[in-house]
């Protein structure tokens, strides 16, 4: 297949998330083909057995045909044309996600083709694969929409005129910066006018394990994340005189450095769900990852100025 014009490489995130359906097939033509030469073999096999044997086949064929189905279909970018909308997007601050109200739009847009313009959304794995917490912080129905889209570091939202006013309906602010048509329908780019950064030092920290009780304090209107961390492990923090910054020295989805400049002992706090294989530093020595705020991970970092770095390896 032939990289659009101008297209970005593929993150390496992507590319172990496309490695692990190759496994799945793999495993999947394994079963079905282990089950053929049982079946071929007839030695021992009475109606019974055969009938489950060929039941087996048939549903994982049909289970691995829905996974590509709906996960991995790869559009032959030959003939699939960029829109005027989306390759905005690519130019846009890559600091900030996308979030597609529509989900129909997921596949094949959001699954493949927005990675090749190194477009980050919160809907692929490019730093945020799907576990039990994403399910339960951006999926699941307890956590507001609002703060959904802020926690997960959303800036720009795409659907048609029904889910996007659905969202502003529920107090959702966004400005259109453009559009394009997907499926005979026109579908909006907004962007949202309250947006965390991908990367913030929050004024204080507090303990809170049970994701119950971290989805109660986020959903206050009142609960602010660049004030208050919400740590699922670690050690809270009290706010100390002074202010705690930090700064970009460096990004890509797999490597963030950053500078800090720390009035008081605090931490780095990461928009990215802290999964295996993330790793920091401070200074060059490595530092203990904690999750905090549900999707998110952070480092403690002393006073002073120093440099953090959040890597992925895998």
């Amino acid at each position: 297949r032939q990289r659009p014009k101008g297209a970005a490489e593929t993150p390496a995130l992507t590319v172990a998330h496309r490695s692990g359906a190759v496994l799945w097939g793999t495993v999947a033509l394994v079963i079905v083909g282990a089950a053929i030469l049982l079946l071929r073999s007839g030695s021992g096999i009475g109606k019974e057995k055969r009938a489950f044997v060929l039941g087996v086949i048939i549903a994982v064929l049909i289970i691995q045909g829905l996974y590509t189905a709906t996960r991995y279909i790869i559009p032959d970018y030959r003939d699939l044309s960029c829109p005027d909308g989306i390759k905005k997007l690519a130019k846009l601050d890559k600091l900030y996600r996308v979030h597609a109200v529509n989900k129909a739009f997921f596949n094949p847009w959001i699954s493949e083709y927005f990675p090749l313009y190194d477009i980050p959304t919160i809907d692929v794995p490019a730093d945020s694969r799907p576990s039990v917490w994403r399910k339960a912080f951006f999926y699941g129905e307890d956590l507001k929409i609002p703060k959904r889209l802020l926690y997960a570091n959303v800036r720009y939202v795409l659907g048609g005129p029904e889910e996007l006013g659905y969202l502003k309906n529920l107090g959702v602010q966004y400005e259109p910066i453009g559009t394009f048509s997907y499926q005979g329908q026109r579908q909006t780019i907004g962007e949202l006018k309250k947006t965390l950064p991908r990367f913030y030092a929050p004024q204080s920290a507090v303990l809170i394990p049970k994701i119950e009780d971290a989805l109660a304090v986020m959903n206050k209107k009142e609960t602010a994340p660049l004030a208050v961390c919400l740590l699922q492990s670690g050690e809270p923090l009290e706010k100390g005189e002074g202010t705690n910054t930090l700064s970009l020295v460096n990004f890509t989805p797999e490597k963030i450095e950053l500078q800090t400049s720390f009035d008081f002992p605090g931490y780095a706090v990461l928009a990215c769900e802290p999964l295996d294989g993330w790793k920091a530093e401070v200074d060059g020595a490595k530092a203990d990852v904690v999750r905090c705020n549900l999707m998110q991970q952070a480092v403690a970092v002393p006073k002073g100025s120093h440099k953090v770095t959040f890597i992925f390896s895998k």
